[in-house]
C-alpha cells in the first residue's frame, strides 16, 4: 500500500506522456502518433514517439488530411497539388504582364482570391514607356494620313471564376474583364515623304470582354498565368466616338503572398 502513491504518479505521468504528442491523419483516415519537428508549405517532418534519436520521417502534405497538434490545434490540408479540388496557402498575388513589356508597356496586377479560391478579383494597372518606340503605332490611308499613339494610363477589373479552385498544378479560369484608360495621339500628314505633325490630342477608351486562361502553379509562391480576352473597345475623342473589336493576350508572372487561407487552416477535430 505504501507503493500506491508511486504507482498512481507513474500512471499519471505515462498518461500525460501519451497525450503530449502530435497526430498525423492520412487521407485514408489512418492516425499516426508523431512528434512533429517541422511543417512547411509542402511537407511535414516528424519522428515516432519514444524514439527521439530515431530517423526523421517526411510526409507530403498532398498525402495527408491534416495534423492534430499536442496543444489541441488542428491543421487541415486541402489536397495541395493532389489533382482534386482544394485551396492554396497564399490568397493574394502580384504579377507583371511580360507580353506588354515587348510593346513598351508596364502592366502590374493585384489578385485576391475568395470563396475557397474558386473566385478571384484582379486589378490591372498599365502605363506606357514614353521613350520606347515599341509603344508607337502608325496608321496610314490613301491621303497619307498617319498618327502616332502613346498609351498614358489604364486601369481595370477582372472577375474570374476557377471551376476547380487553384490548388492544381494547372488550373483553368474564365471571367469578365473591364478596362478604362486614355492615350495620347499625335496625327499628321506625309508631305513629300516627310511627316509634319499638326495636332496633339487624347483619346479616352473603355473596353470589356470575356477572358479565358490557364493558371500554372510553379510552387506555392510562384505562378504563371496565360490568358486571352475577346470583346469590344469604345474610343472617344474630340471628333466623336467609335467601337472596335478587341482581342488581347498576355502572360503574367506572379508571386503569391499573404496569410494562409482560412479554409486551409482551421480549428476542429477529425
Amino acid at each position: 500500500m505504501k507503493q500506491l502513491p508511486v504507482i498512481i504518479f507513474f500512471l499519471l505521468f505515462c498518461t500525460g506522456f501519451v497525450h503530449a504528442q502530435d497526430t498525423i491523419v492520412k487521407k485514408d483516415g489512418t492516425k499516426v502518433p508523431a512528434n512533429i519537428t517541422e511543417v512547411n508549405s509542402e511537407q511535414v517532418t516528424y519522428k515516432l514517439p519514444g524514439f527521439p534519436d530515431g530517423p526523421v520521417i517526411i510526409a507530403k502534405k498532398s498525402e495527408l488530411s491534416g495534423v492534430i497538434f499536442r496543444n489541441g490545434s488542428v491543421d487541415t490540408y486541402n489536397n495541395i497539388h493532389s489533382g482534386t479540388f482544394g485551396t492554396i496557402d497564399h490568397r493574394q498575388m502580384v504579377s507583371i504582364n511580360t507580353t506588354d513589356l515587348a510593346f513598351g508597356l508596364i502592366t502590374l496586377n493585384w489578385e485576391r482570391n475568395m470563396c475557397r479560391d474558386r473566385f478571384a478579383i484582379r486589378i490591372p494597372l498599365s502605363t506606357g514607356i514614353m521613350a520606347s518606340s515599341k509603344n508607337t503605332t502608325y496608321y496610314y490611308n490613301m491621303d497619307h494620313y498617319y498618327y502616332t499613339r502613346y498609351k498614358i494610363f489604364s486601369a481595370g477589373v477582372d472577375l474570374l471564376y476557377y471551376p476547380a479552385g487553384q490548388a492544381h498544378p494547372v488550373n483553368y479560369y474564365c471571367g469578365l474583364s473591364e478596362e478604362f484608360g486614355y492615350s495620347q495621339v499625335n496625327p499628321g500628314y506625309f508631305i513629300d515623304f516627310a511627316p509634319y505633325p499638326y495636332e496633339l490630342r487624347k483619346v479616352y477608351y473603355a473596353a470589356g470582354g470575356i477572358t479565358n486562361g490557364m493558371l500554372i502553379n510553379v510552387n506555392d509562391r510562384m505562378s504563371v498565368s496565360a490568358y486571352v480576352t475577346v470583346g469590344i473597345r469604345s474610343e472617344v475623342n474630340i471628333y466623336g466616338s467609335h467601337d472596335l473589336s478587341m482581342c488581347r493576350a498576355g502572360i503574367d508572372m506572379g508571386y503569391r503572398f499573404g496569410k494562409p487561407s482560412v479554409s486551409s487552416r482551421r480549428k476542429g477535430v477529425y
